[in-house]
């Protein structure tokens, strides 16, 4: 059975980064689970308005909402138990991060380099195992592309 992944802040808008994300998942083969409050279907998919509405499990969450919906999101997920999430850019303000560190056994945030670019976990790594790119994050703590530093995690 495939890894159930929740893309919170998913849009039915193919520029946005949360139908990106959705459609990079199920090419890679992940059950994909759209969700947002504000539409009915997302690329033919049911959409639910919090991933509290999702029945059974939820493996992974990658969140593409604004810091201002944030900690309520991350709050939700670990009521959920979904054990690991990604903070994409835009989802990733200090105080949502520190709430999912909290709240979260294992946690992916973006990291931006003055100057630098920004990434997205589901358009950049997805092709990577998630327990992979775990293991590497709890061994150096940082992902690292072209010498700069990418990603963060935090592993509990």
């Amino acid at each position: 059975m495939s890894k159930i992944v929740a893309v919170i802040g998913a849009s039915s808008n193919r520029g946005k980064f949360g139908n990106k994300a959705l459609r990079a998942f199920e090419r890679q083969g992940y059950t994909v689970i759209p969700i947002n409050p504000n539409e009915p279907d997302v690329e033919g998919h049911r959409t639910y308005a919090s991933v509290l509405d999702v029945p059974g499990t939820i493996d992974l969450a990658t969140v593409y909402v604004p810091g201002s919906v944030g900690v309520k999101v991350v709050e939700e997920l670990a009521r959920k138990g979904v054990p690991e999430v990604w903070l994409n850019p835009g989802a990733d303000d200090d105080e949502v991060v520190e709430r999912a560190r909290e709240l979260v056994r294992f946690v992916l945030w973006v990291l931006n380099p003055e100057g630098g670019q920004r990434y997205h976990a589901a358009l950049d790594y997805v092709p990577l195992e998630p327990k992979v790119m775990e293991k590497a994050l709890a061994s150096v703590g940082t992902i690292s592309f072209q010498g700069q530093p990418v990603w963060r995690g935090l592993s509990r």
